[in-house]
């Protein structure tokens, strides 16, 4: 959400603007200029100061909270799930298999996790410009299901575990289920930085690390 706030000597109007709206719905319509400013002032993620139209306006944006999906709740979804939280992401960890889907499993807890198949409740799941996936069960019947559904949203990273063998059989299992070349581009495959990781802890280092560049590079490109 953007806040924007008009600044004068009599009264002070703040308008809500939802980023991706034309702002049809606004109950106070903003100047095209200042819709474009706004927008491209959440796209960087920077509040700021803009004159526009003979006034003054100050642009508030309030971006979503970074949320990390992770298909797979095994040893690598253990040591990855206080990665992230420290970073401030929302944690959210599916996995059918009950014997991994266990909360006693995870020292630190995701904010969610569902022992559910990922095609069960993904449809459910807020997806938004600041998602990041991982799939990391290495079980086709697992991730490929949940690729299909994850690679036609707006999220920001699509990481899968794998060898460069092991992906490109993804692929072409992908191609078969009719997604097209630029959509499983879009995973990152073999997953993470390549860091020489070698133990869990030290192979969800390098996920996160990933996750963190792309956010920040996309950031940047922003700007």
């Amino acid at each position: 959400i953007i806040l924007v706030r008009q600044i004068d000597d009599q009264a002070v109007r703040y308008t809500l603007l939802d980023p991706q709206g034309d702002g049809s719905d606004l109950q106070a319509p903003l100047p095209a200029e200042l819709r474009q400013i706004a927008r491209q002032a959440y796209r960087e993620r920077v509040s700021q100061l803009a004159e526009v139209g003979g006034g003054e306006w100050f642009i508030q944006v309030y971006p979503p909270r970074p949320h990390l999906i992770i298909i797979g709740a095994g040893h690598l979804s253990v040591a990855l799930v206080p990665l992230a939280k420290m970073l401030n992401f929302r944690t959210t960890v599916i996995d059918p298999r009950g014997v991994f889907a266990n909360p006693e499993r995870f020292p630190v807890p995701p904010d969610v996790l569902l022992n559910q198949w990922p095609e069960e409740v993904l449809k459910d799941v807020p997806i938004h410009e600041e998602c990041y996936a991982v799939l990391l069960t290495h079980d086709p019947k697992i991730d490929d299901p949940a690729l299909e559904i994850l690679l036609s949203q707006p999220l920001a990273y699509v990481g899968a575990l794998g060898s460069r063998q092991t992906h490109a059989r993804r692929r072409e299992r992908l191609l078969e289920k009719g997604l097209n070349e630029a959509q499983i581009d879009r995973i990152a495959a073999p997953i993470g930085l390549d860091l020489g990781a070698k133990t869990p802890e030290e192979i969800a280092v390098s996920i996160i690390a990933q996750v963190v560049e792309r956010r920040r590079k996309r950031s940047a490109h922003a700007k």
